[in-house]
Order: C-alpha cells, then structure tokens, then sequence
C-alpha cells in the first residue's frame, strides 16, 4: 500500500476545539461605511514573475490589520496562499487597509478572513480577488499564467469551506487520530486499519460526518484542484475546525471502502476513475462524484510530489482535462482548460499556454489542442477527439483534431496517455501552418475500410460490470455478418480482435483485482460459453476472474462499430465510413481512422484497433509496434492536412 509525506505540525485538535470563538472585531471594523475613504489603486505590474501579497498583521487578540506588497517570486517572503469559493460577485464588503485605502470583497471571502487571519502562520497571504486587479484582463492573463508557480511557492494552501456544521467529539477524535498517525509516518494501509477499527467500534456515523464536508460547494469548482495539488500542505478550514487534506482525503477514501451497513462483505475495490462508478455504500450522486474529484485530486497530488502515482511523478494534461475537467464547474468556459495550465508537464525550454480571457471559448480549446501537441511532440491527444460535441457551448464546429473537454465521454481511451514512451523517429513533427484552424502530420497510409457492420456494441446496464455479456457482445451474431465478407473467419479470430490489451488512461485491470491475469482468447471463448450456458450465474473463482478480465477488456469496444479493411483485415471504430483510411500518424502510438474530404485535407474518425495486415492481432496500442517502428524507418509518409 502508498504510503504519504506527512503534513507539517499544525496545531493539534481537541474535542474542545470547536468551541474557540472566533469574534469579528476586525471584519466589523472592515464593514463599517468607509465611503468617505479612498480606495485602494492597483499599481501595475510591471516584472515578469511580479505579485501582490496581503499582509496580514495581528494587533489585537482577535483584530488584524492589512496591507497589499508587491513583490517577486524569487525573493518573496514565506506566504500561503488561500482557496475559496467566490460566490456572487456582489464586492459589498469594504476593507479597509492600513494605510486607510479601501478594497471591496465579496461575502464569502469577509467571512473566511478573520479565520484564515487567525491561521495564518507566516504573515502573508495570496488571495486572488484581492492580489490581482481583476478590472484588468490583461492582469488576469498573467496572473493566470503564473497561478502554478505561485501556488507551488507557496508555504501550504488555506482552503475555506465554509463554517460547517459542529462535529462531535468521536468524530473529532477520529481526525486527530488520523494527523497523529500522519506525523508518526504511518503508512496508509496501517492507518486505514485504524479507521476500520474506530468504525466497528462505533459504527459508520464518524466517517460519514467528514464524508458530508464533500458536499460544499468548494469541492465542485475547478479552480481548487490545482491549489491543492500544487503546495506541498493543504490545510482545510471550516470555520475553528481545521482539517489536513491528507486526513480528509484518507478518512473518505476508507469511508468509501467501508462495507454497507446491510452487507458485510466490502462492495467497493479500489475505484481508478470518475467513469467507473462502483458499488458504494454511499448511493448520493452529488457526494459519489466530490469524492471521485477528491481521490484524482489526493492521485495528482501523489504524482506531483514523488509521493505515489501511476504516471512516475507526472501527469499528462490531456488526462486531467479529460478525467477532472468535466466533473467540476467554472463560471467562465475557458477556465475548464485555465484552471489546469499549473498542472502541465513542461519540457526544458518550452512555455505553457498563455490564457486570454478575451478570446472565445473555440479559440480558447484551440489553443490549448495546439500548445499541449507542440509541448508534448506527441499526438496521443487524438484518442481524445472522439468525444460528444456540445451544440449548447460551442457557437461553431471545432477541428476534427481538437477535443472540447467538457463534452460527455462515451467510448474508452484505446491508448494511455502518458510521457516519454515514444521512440525518437516517432515523435511528431512540427509542420507550420497559417491557418490555426489545420493540423499539417506525417502520415503512412496503412488500409482502408470496405465494409462496416451495423451492430453498435452499447450498453444496456447502468454499470459496466453488470452488462449481460452475451446480448452485449452478441459474437455468434456479429460473427454471421462477417462470415458473409469473411467465410473462414472464426469466434477465437473475432473475439481476438475484440479483447485489446491496453486500458483507457484512467482505468486499470490491477485497480479491481488482486493480480493482473493474462488468460488466453480459448479460455475467454470458454468462459464465455459457460457463461451463457449457467444463465450468467459463475460458481468457480477461476472462471469469475476470467469472467471479470473479459468485461475489462471488452468495455473498450463500447459505442464502437466493427469495420472490415480491404487487405481482409478486422477492426472497430466509433462511427467508421466505407472509404475511410487506417493510417499511422508520426507521433501517435496507435492506428488512426482518417476520413478524406478532398485533396491532403481529412478529418479525424478515432484511434482504432486492427489486425495488421499479416493477420496477425495488434498486440498492444499503448506502446510502440515493431511493425510500426518498422515502416517508419524506411518511409517519412505522407504530409496531411487535419482539418
């Protein structure tokens, strides 16, 4: 089991804890009608990694006095940095500073002030809506720009939740117990058997307590998942309660292993991604999908700081805009691409994207395609592009080749999305264009499709694991069609070209099953036979295993179409057309369908997997084929144009 760095000593937790009061002499004071005071004037910046910082200067046991600085990253003094929800942007609360000029906030941030004043350990905060001039987009552009360093810089992250309810003293208890274990650097598993151990003794009423903070409106944003990945120690603060992210994160994430109170058997492994949603003794779809952002929020956060991660310490901002992007809101359209910039992996030299509120949303995902290509020298970003458009968002049709993040997922990644793993000849290459609206590759044409098949593989369960496999995978039916193009082909052939090897991005056969199980296409066939024949009842262990690795597998096809190629080679594909070519693009690790549409010009159908044309199975779309590392050696392909 991962284990986790522990959180600096903060101030320990007591039953008595919620009781401190906190009064609001200062806020009080900041609300009082200062019409007559001058406000505050934003002096510009004018250095390339300038900031404001709010000083905060106790004067009273409970009263503070403010003061804006500006100053520079690389000699800046320690700071926090705070995490919040804006709300309306009313600005009816007047603060005054200490040289008696006036700055206007919105109500959710007077109420957390006197709070975060309180926590504030090295005397200086970062707020956004205070530290940046936000009349100013031009300001707002390179603040946003700067968002991940600043939030790296800074000494921990202050994230406001709201006052919240009053926990009670075993719950209490439970947390302190938790940042306890955490100091001494016990490991995870060790302390979520303690936990397990507080809820046999006093039932599931504790950690479903901490499990109900999830549903403030903070953990719906999508602003805060970068502020908290980024600092090093994120600190939770509702009202006098303060609560360690790797407490909150570790209490919620055994709250959601817990077995249902009516079963005694656990009804959850260890969920990988927002798109499986598993058996859970929680059945609130609000809290379900804040504690999926919560635990990719805890994995990025792993990966970021060496701490655990399945992406080796980085993660590709295709996936973050894939995974989280669509589970949290942002008030602007744009801020779903914005809100992540921090989190991108950058090579020596390059830049990341630079924002511009004043573009449109189109431009904006664009931009963001374009930058994330150039950056990464890759185009694993057109798994990706097959995603369901929004007609609601977009006001005109985007490039085939860039995706609109926020659009629904509704068919599997068939290559992972990760780093480095290219070989050097196939890294893509760079062809300038004038029009921003094409992507100009390298293309080796490899088949073209002749014949398509009607039956769609499609859901017909909620859940994935729950699919009745024998109407979802209808093999003896499909295998009818293509014996009528194809006579000799074969269930072991089909059901072959049916199970891929390689998992979406966000999911893992390891994450629901003790060991990884490479079982053989006869065995599969087999199972799946037995089956159908004990009425989708599975008695044996070994045939259950088998039965499980057959839904992983088999889940990739969904909403897919299985297409012959010219060559009398099988594959599927979303939405495949007779005429559409199967080509391998430089710098893509997997085979890519193109549709022509004139000329050099074509547009992108999706990743697919097919036969090669020997027959034989593409054995792994995640990494780099010898048959394609091959046919790249001694060919540069063909210049086209992806529109």
């Amino acid at each position: 089991m991962e284990g986790s760095k522990p959180p600096a000593k903060r101030r320990k937790i007591t039953p008595i804890a919620g009781d401190r009061q906190v009064t609001r002499v200062s806020l009080a004071r900041a609300q009082q009608d200062n019409s007559t005071l001058p406000a505050y004037t934003y002096r510009a910046l004018k250095e390339e990694d300038e900031v404001r910082l709010f000083k905060v200067e106790k004067i009273g046991s409970d009263e503070w006095q403010y003061d804006i600085e500006h100053t520079t990253l690389d000699i800046a003094p320690y700071f926090e940095t705070v995490s919040y929800v804006w709300g309306p942007d009313t600005r009816r609360n007047v603060l005054r500073l200490r040289d008696g000029r006036t700055i206007r906030i919105n109500d959710n941030l007077a109420k957390a002030l006197p709070y975060l004043s309180a926590e504030c350990k090295t005397g200086y905060l970062w707020i956004d809506q205070i530290n940046i001039n936000q009349s100013s987009t031009q300001e707002r552009n390179h603040q946003v720009k700067m968002m991940g360093d600043i939030y790296r810089r800074g000494q921990r992250v202050l994230a406001w939740l709201g006052v919240g309810p009053k926990l009670n003293k075993s719950t209490l208890a439970l947390v302190e117990m938790v940042r306890s274990s955490l100091e001494v650097r016990k490991c995870n598993f060790d302390i979520r058997v303690s936990i397990e151990g507080q809820i046999h003794e006093n039932g599931l009423g504790d950690v479903v307590a901490i499990l109900q903070l999830l549903k403030s409106e903070w953990f719906s944003r999508a602003w805060v998942f970068q502020e908290i990945v980024l600092p090093n120690h994120a600190l939770f603060l509702l009202g006098d309660l303060t609560l360690p992210f790797l407490v909150l994160f570790l209490i919620c994430w055994t709250a959601m292993l817990a077995p249902s109170e009516s079963n005694s058997e656990t009804q959850l492994r260890f969920p990988s991604s927002f798109a499986i949603l598993p058996r859970m003794p929680v059945q609130d779809v609000t809290l379900i999908r804040r504690y999926q952002s919560l635990y990719i929020m805890h994995r990025s956060w792993c990966a970021e700081h060496d701490s655990w991660g399945s992406f080796g310490g980085t993660i590709p901002l295709t996936w973050l805009l894939s995974t989280v992007s669509p589970l949290l809101q942002t008030t602007d359209l744009k801020d779903s691409v914005y809100a992540f910039l921090g989190l991108q992996p950058l090579r020596d030299g390059s830049k990341s994207m630079e924002p511009d509120y004043d573009a449109p949303y189109e431009q904006t995902l664009v931009r963001a395609a374009t930058s994330i290509i150039r950056d990464s020298l890759s185009l694993d970003i057109l798994a990706y592009c097959d995603r369901e458009k929004s007609d609601e968002r977009l006001l005109k049709p985007l490039p085939s080749w860039v995706p609109e993040w926020k659009a629904p997922v509704t068919t599997p990644l068939l290559i992972r999305s990760t780093t480095g793993f290219h070989h050097a000849s196939q890294y893509h290459s760079w062809l300038e264009s004038k029009n921003p609206l094409e992507l100009r590759v390298r293309v080796i044409r490899i088949d073209t499709i002749s014949t398509v098949f009607a039956l769609e593989f499609s859901y017909q369960s909620a859940n994935w694991r729950d699919e009745d496999l024998e109407r979802y995978l209808a093999l003896d039916e499909r295998l009818m069609e293509i014996q009528k193009h194809v006579p000799y082909c074969s269930r072991e052939r089909l059901l072959s070209v049916i199970l891929t090897q390689e998992h979406r991005p966000d999911f893992a056969h390891e994450d629901y099953h003790d060991q990884e199980y490479n079982h053989s296409v006869e065995e599969h066939l087999e199972t799946y036979d037995e089956y159908i024949r004990e009425g989708r009842e599975m008695g044996p262990a070994s045939g259950t295993h088998i039965l499980d690795e057959l839904r992983n597998q088999t889940y990739l096809v969904n909403t897919k179409h299985l297409f012959l190629t010219e060559d009398g080679s099988i594959g599927y594909v979303k939405q495949p057309l007779i005429g559409d070519e199967i080509c391998s693009i430089k710098g893509c690790p997997g085979f890519v369908v193109l549709r022509p549409c004139g000329g050099d010009r074509f547009t992108v159908v999706g990743i697919c997997s097919v036969e090669l044309r020997s027959g034989e199975i593409h054995p792994d779309l995640g990494t780099q084929p010898g048959y394609l590392y091959s046919i790249w050696k001694c060919n540069e392909g063909d210049e086209y144009t992806l529109v």
